[in-house]
C-alpha cells in the first residue's frame, strides 16, 4: 500500500481502485472488510514497530529504534481521517478507549485528509470479526 521497503511476509490485493498491492499477510483479512465496507486504506501494517526497526517505513535512521520500541507490537493503518470515528465506534467494546492510537500522518502528501491509527497487534482478528458482524456502514 506504500513504496516503502516491506519486512513482513505479503499478499497480493487488488484494491478498490484496481491496483494490485502487497497487504501483510496477519492484515489482509482486516483490509478485505475495511474495502467491502467503503473505507479507504493507505497503509496496512501488522507489526509497525518491527517494520520501523528494520527501515520499512519512512522513520529516519537516528529515530528507528525510539520509534520501534514506541511500536512494537502495534497493528498499523493509515485511513482517512474523516472515517476514523466509525472505526473506533465499531470497535469500541473491543478494549479501552486509547488502545486505539489516532495520530496525525507525518510525510504525506495530503496529512489533513489522512490519520494513522495502530492498535495491539493481537486485537486484528477481532477488529476483524466486528467488522465482518457489520452488513454495510454509513460512512458520511
Amino acid at each position: 500500500m506504500t513504496d516503502w521497503t516491506q519486512h513482513h511476509p505479503t499478499t497480493q490485493l487488488t484494491a478498490p481502485d484496481g491496483r494490485t498491492v502487497a497487504i501483510d499477510v496477519e492484515m489482509v483479512p482486516l483490509v478485505t472488510e475495511l474495502w467491502r465496507l467503503g473505507f479507504a486504506t493507505k497503509v496496512a501494517c501488522q507489526d509497525a514497530g518491527e517494520a520501523t526497526r528494520e527501515g520499512g517505513t519512512r522513520t529516519p535512521q537516528a529515530e528507528r529504534q525510539r520509534v520501534a520500541a514506541r511500536l512494537m507490537g502495534r497493528a498499523w493503518l493509515v485511513i482517512r481521517a474523516e472515517e476514523a470515528k466509525h472505526l473506533l465506534d465499531v470497535w469500541a467494546e473491543l478494549a479501552e478507549p486509547e488502545v486505539f492510537l489516532l495520530r496525525p500522518t507525518k510525510n504525506d502528501s495530503e496529512p489533513a485528509d489522512w490519520v494513522s491509527l495502530t492498535f495491539p497487534r493481537e486485537l486484528i482478528a477481532a477488529t476483524t470479526q466486528e467488522l465482518r458482524s457489520i452488513a454495510s456502514l454509513r460512512l458520511d
